[in-house]
């Protein structure tokens, strides 16, 4: 799902996003255009701000255990 659309579904502006996650309005603009790529960091912010969960894959050659 495309950032921004989840975010239209949500009923939520940039800037809502921005005040909830601590990232600047121009950077989740340039985030939902694809101008920009954000940092893990950024991402997991974004996430939790409109209530997405990020999962990772295993790092290749990771022991499995």
């Amino acid at each position: 799902m495309q950032l921004a659309q989840h975010r239209h579904e949500l009923g939520l502006s940039q800037n809502a996003v921005a005040a909830r996650s601590g990232l600047a309005q121009g950077h989740i603009s340039q985030y939902e255009s694809g101008k920009r790529t954000p940092r893990l960091a950024a991402v997991m912010a974004y996430a939790a701000a409109v209530g997405l969960q990020v999962t990772l894959p295993p790092a290749e050659g990771a022991d499995r255990g």
